[in-house]
């Protein structure tokens, strides 16, 4: 079969399974047999499909009761029909989900718990495949980069241990994330886009949007904004043509971020519109979390432009969504802004 270039819709069926498939595009076989843990894997990957391009509730809904009811075969066909556990792919999709929804705490636990039965297990395909999808991608979701550096050493060590190239590539991409997230920019950003090359060079674009914003946020503080601008319009025209939503949100707060740091006039109306047209989505897709992200940087924008009380009414309106992950990094950033913008009114 001949490669599909980077950023195309891929079959739905795959190694990996974790490709995005074109809308309209009927379900696979599977999810029409009559075998009950047929149906079930058909919920995972119906799941799957529904988080990428931005229906969480329905998403949560078919992971959910393919969790549920799933049951992990000990023998049979389905040993060597699926590369990877089943009930876990599903279970790293919805620890993204709950994040997603503004449970952090209740998505850490999953990853945790994801991750440690992986790694008791014999299974280094599926042990990688849940540091890739929840380990690393939820700690950095959540900001905590303790457990994202431990997730990240272990990504590393278990596929260069196998000598996996495949994920060894995922976990060289990761760690260009967590240099930028500690601040060490200049060998984050170029760690990061050696890996994202690597990513075009394998023809494989699931989270390549995701890495590409944490690429265009490193080359914004690193003062190349027409690069970091140029990085997050990319990733947006993939999300657009693929119709992956999930990321959406995030990458229009990423772009009003970096048009900020332009030396214009008007680049507060241009980044305005940015955080805008991410909040709407955010609320579409009913995403507390990106809703919280960007209420933040539009209400530090009105904050900057005299309109304190509409950025306290913003943020205060997201943040009362939230039940816990009160320690979280988002939600600390939402508490010290509400904090100063309380102070100012005294």
């Amino acid at each position: 079969m001949p490669p599909v270039p980077l950023g195309e819709h891929m079959p739905m069926v795959s190694s990996m399974d974790v490709h995005v498939m074109p809308v309209g595009h009927p379900l696979p076989s599977v999810a029409r047999q009559p075998d009950t843990q047929d149906r079930l894997v058909g919920d995972r990957m119906i799941g799957y499909l529904s988080h990428l391009m931005g229906d969480q509730r329905e998403a949560r809904r078919h992971l959910e009761r393919m969790v549920d009811l799933y049951e992990t075969p000990v023998i049979g066909a389905q040993i060597i029909r699926f590369v990877f556990d089943q009930r876990s792919m599903a279970e790293c999709f919805l620890a993204r989900i709950l994040w997603l929804q503004g449970s952090a705490d209740k998505a850490m636990g999953h990853v945790k718990g994801i991750v440690d039965r992986a790694a008791t297990g014999n299974d280094v395909l599926s042990l990688c495949q849940a540091l890739v999808q929840a380990g690393c991608s939820v700690a950095f979701l959540v900001g905590d980069l303790t457990a994202a550096e431990r997730y990240v050493t272990m990504l590393l060590d278990w596929s260069a241990r196998q000598a996996l190239d495949f994920w060894r590539t995922f976990g060289r991409s990761f760690q260009g994330v967590l240099l930028l997230r500690q601040g060490n920019t200049e060998a984050g950003l170029a760690q990061l886009g050696t890996a994202l090359g690597e990513l075009r060079d394998i023809q494989f674009g699931v989270l390549y949007g995701v890495f590409l914003s944490e690429f265009a946020s490193g080359l914004g503080r690193a003062g190349r904004i027409a690069e970091g601008l140029a990085a997050v319009d990319e990733a947006l025209a993939r999300s657009e043509r693929n119709d992956e939503r999930w990321y959406a949100p995030e990458l229009l707060r990423t772009k009003g971020e970096l048009v900020l740091r332009q030396p214009s006039s008007h680049a507060w109306r241009d980044a305005e519109h940015c955080f805008l047209e991410s909040l709407d989505w955010s609320r579409r897709q009913e995403t507390a979390a990106w809703e919280l992200r960007t209420a933040v940087s539009l209400g530090t924008l009105w904050r900057d432009q005299n309109r304190a009380g509409d950025a306290r009414d913003l943020i205060a309106g997201s943040y009362a969504r939230f039940t816990e992950g009160f320690d979280t990094a988002d939600l600390q950033a939402a508490r010290q802004l509400l904090n100063e913008l309380a102070s100012s009114d005294q």
